[in-house]
Protein backbone atom coordinates (compact mmCIF):
# COMPACT_ATOMS: atom_id res chain seq x y z
CA UNK A 1 0.00 0.00 0.00
CA UNK A 2 0.97 3.71 -1.04
CA UNK A 3 2.29 5.49 1.97
CA UNK A 4 0.45 9.43 2.47
CA UNK A 5 4.57 10.79 2.01
CA UNK A 6 4.10 9.05 -1.74
CA UNK A 7 0.50 10.40 -1.86
CA UNK A 8 1.60 13.51 -0.99
CA UNK A 9 4.51 13.69 -3.06
CA UNK A 10 2.38 12.84 -6.50
CA UNK A 11 -0.65 14.25 -6.00
CA UNK A 12 1.33 17.83 -5.16
CA UNK A 13 3.90 17.57 -7.98
CA UNK A 14 2.15 19.79 -10.92
CA UNK A 15 1.31 22.67 -7.87
CA UNK A 16 4.39 22.37 -7.06
CA UNK A 17 6.45 22.70 -10.00
CA UNK A 18 4.03 25.68 -10.44
CA UNK A 19 4.89 27.80 -7.77
CA UNK A 20 8.66 27.19 -8.75
CA UNK A 21 7.93 29.28 -11.69
CA UNK A 22 6.83 32.57 -9.54
CA UNK A 23 8.47 35.94 -10.53
CA UNK A 24 9.41 36.12 -6.79
CA UNK A 25 11.38 32.95 -5.98
CA UNK A 26 12.72 33.33 -9.44
CA UNK A 27 13.87 36.70 -8.54
CA UNK A 28 15.54 35.58 -5.12
CA UNK A 29 17.25 32.32 -7.03
CA UNK A 30 18.87 35.08 -9.77
CA UNK A 31 19.66 37.06 -6.18
CA UNK A 32 17.67 40.02 -8.25
CA UNK A 33 14.80 40.26 -5.16
CA UNK A 34 13.93 43.60 -3.72
CA UNK A 35 13.36 44.47 -0.03
CA UNK A 36 9.20 44.71 -0.85
CA UNK A 37 9.49 41.16 -2.87
CA UNK A 38 11.16 39.71 0.28
CA UNK A 39 8.41 40.98 2.15
CA UNK A 40 5.13 39.98 0.19
CA UNK A 41 7.24 36.23 -0.24
CA UNK A 42 7.67 35.93 3.33
CA UNK A 43 4.22 36.90 3.81
CA UNK A 44 3.31 34.09 1.55
CA UNK A 45 4.94 31.46 3.42
CA UNK A 46 3.49 32.71 6.99
CA UNK A 47 0.13 32.36 5.58
CA UNK A 48 -0.55 29.16 6.47
CA UNK A 49 0.59 28.74 9.67
CA UNK A 50 -2.06 31.66 11.00
CA UNK A 51 -4.24 28.20 10.59
CA UNK A 52 -1.75 25.77 11.91
CA UNK A 53 -0.36 26.71 14.69
CA UNK A 54 -4.06 27.06 16.33
CA UNK A 55 -4.25 23.30 15.67
CA UNK A 56 -0.77 21.62 16.25
CA UNK A 57 -2.52 20.00 19.41
CA UNK A 58 -4.44 18.13 17.36
CA UNK A 59 -1.24 16.81 15.65
CA UNK A 60 0.12 12.65 16.93
CA UNK A 61 3.49 13.94 16.44
CA UNK A 62 4.46 14.77 19.87
CA UNK A 63 7.96 15.63 18.95
CA UNK A 64 7.34 17.50 16.03
CA UNK A 65 5.27 20.77 18.34
CA UNK A 66 7.81 22.07 19.20
CA UNK A 67 9.69 22.77 16.21
CA UNK A 68 6.55 24.15 14.79
CA UNK A 69 6.42 26.60 17.50
CA UNK A 70 9.72 27.59 16.84
CA UNK A 71 9.47 27.65 13.58
CA UNK A 72 6.41 29.59 13.69
CA UNK A 73 8.29 32.57 15.82
CA UNK A 74 11.25 32.28 13.63
CA UNK A 75 8.68 33.46 10.76
CA UNK A 76 6.60 35.76 12.75
CA UNK A 77 9.83 37.81 14.44
CA UNK A 78 11.57 37.68 10.60
CA UNK A 79 7.75 39.63 9.87
CA UNK A 80 7.81 41.82 12.79
CA UNK A 81 11.32 42.85 11.91
CA UNK A 82 10.64 44.11 8.31
CA UNK A 83 8.20 46.62 10.21
CA UNK A 84 5.06 44.18 9.42
CA UNK A 85 1.83 44.84 11.37
CA UNK A 86 1.10 42.82 14.14
CA UNK A 87 -2.29 42.83 13.47
CA UNK A 88 -1.65 41.58 10.19
CA UNK A 89 0.12 38.34 11.69
CA UNK A 90 -2.88 37.29 14.12
CA UNK A 91 -3.26 33.64 14.32
CA UNK A 92 -6.53 32.32 13.31
CA UNK A 93 -7.89 31.18 16.63
CA UNK A 94 -11.38 30.21 14.95
CA UNK A 95 -9.69 27.51 12.47
CA UNK A 96 -10.82 24.11 12.90
CA UNK A 97 -8.36 21.66 10.94
CA UNK A 98 -8.52 17.90 10.80
CA UNK A 99 -5.23 15.72 11.15
CA UNK A 100 -5.01 15.07 8.08
CA UNK A 101 -5.37 18.62 6.84
CA UNK A 102 -2.56 19.66 9.05
CA UNK A 103 -0.28 16.77 7.97
CA UNK A 104 -1.08 18.20 3.93
CA UNK A 105 -0.19 21.44 5.24
CA UNK A 106 2.63 20.29 7.13
CA UNK A 107 4.35 18.76 4.17
CA UNK A 108 4.04 22.20 2.23
CA UNK A 109 5.43 24.26 5.31
CA UNK A 110 8.12 21.81 6.48
CA UNK A 111 9.00 20.47 3.17
CA UNK A 112 9.92 23.96 1.78
CA UNK A 113 12.47 24.31 4.85
CA UNK A 114 14.44 22.41 1.62
CA UNK A 115 15.20 24.91 -0.63
CA UNK A 116 14.87 27.73 1.47
CA UNK A 117 18.47 27.27 3.21
CA UNK A 118 19.50 28.04 -0.63
CA UNK A 119 16.84 31.02 -0.75
CA UNK A 120 18.15 32.36 2.54
CA UNK A 121 21.85 32.39 0.93
CA UNK A 122 20.62 34.27 -1.83
CA UNK A 123 19.24 37.02 0.53
CA UNK A 124 22.39 37.34 2.56
CA UNK A 125 24.34 38.43 -0.53
CA UNK A 126 21.47 40.27 -2.12
CA UNK A 127 20.03 42.40 0.73
CA UNK A 128 22.68 42.59 3.23
CA UNK A 129 21.30 43.26 6.71
CA UNK A 130 17.68 41.61 6.41
CA UNK A 131 16.28 38.86 8.64
CA UNK A 132 16.35 35.08 7.69
CA UNK A 133 15.50 32.85 10.30
CA UNK A 134 12.97 31.12 8.91
CA UNK A 135 14.20 30.26 5.95
CA UNK A 136 17.78 29.70 7.54
CA UNK A 137 16.34 26.65 9.29
CA UNK A 138 17.42 23.19 8.16
CA UNK A 139 14.81 20.71 7.07
CA UNK A 140 16.30 19.01 9.97
CA UNK A 141 15.39 21.83 12.16
CA UNK A 142 12.13 22.46 10.55
CA UNK A 143 11.47 18.85 11.71
CA UNK A 144 11.01 17.42 8.28
CA UNK A 145 12.86 14.21 8.93
CA UNK A 146 10.33 13.56 11.73
CA UNK A 147 7.39 14.26 9.39
CA UNK A 148 8.45 12.56 7.01
CA UNK A 149 9.10 9.52 9.21
CA UNK A 150 5.60 9.79 10.28
CA UNK A 151 4.15 10.28 6.43
CA UNK A 152 6.16 6.96 5.31
CA UNK A 153 4.68 5.21 8.67
CA UNK A 154 0.86 6.25 7.30
CA UNK A 155 -1.04 3.25 5.32
CA UNK A 156 -4.58 4.25 4.97
CA UNK A 157 -6.32 3.87 1.71
CA UNK A 158 -7.86 7.49 1.46
CA UNK A 159 -5.69 10.17 1.53
CA UNK A 160 -7.68 12.95 -0.04
CA UNK A 161 -8.30 15.37 2.88
CA UNK A 162 -4.22 15.43 3.21
CA UNK A 163 -3.52 15.48 -0.65
CA UNK A 164 -6.11 18.73 -0.96
CA UNK A 165 -4.77 20.43 2.06
CA UNK A 166 -1.16 20.43 0.65
CA UNK A 167 -2.28 21.35 -3.11
CA UNK A 168 -4.49 24.28 -1.13
CA UNK A 169 -1.55 25.14 0.79
CA UNK A 170 0.65 25.64 -2.21
CA UNK A 171 -1.70 27.09 -4.15
CA UNK A 172 -2.76 29.73 -1.59
CA UNK A 173 1.16 30.61 -1.37
CA UNK A 174 1.53 30.85 -4.93
CA UNK A 175 -1.56 33.36 -4.43
CA UNK A 176 -0.10 35.97 -2.17
CA UNK A 177 3.36 35.62 -4.00
CA UNK A 178 1.81 37.10 -7.23
CA UNK A 179 -0.77 39.30 -5.43
CA UNK A 180 0.18 43.05 -6.24
CA UNK A 181 -2.45 44.48 -4.12
CA UNK A 182 -0.66 42.50 -0.77
CA UNK A 183 -1.19 43.64 2.28
CA UNK A 184 2.60 44.57 2.66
Amino acid sequence: MESLLNSLRYSTSKVHSAIHNNHILNACQEKKITLNEYKQMLWAFYKPWRDLIPNINKLKIPELKPKLVIRHHKIYDDLIHLNINPSNLVLNNESQLSEKEILGILYVVLGSSMGSKQLATNLKQTLKNIPYTYLAMSPKEAGWDILTNYLKSQTDSDYSVSNKAAITTFKIIDLELSNTKNMI
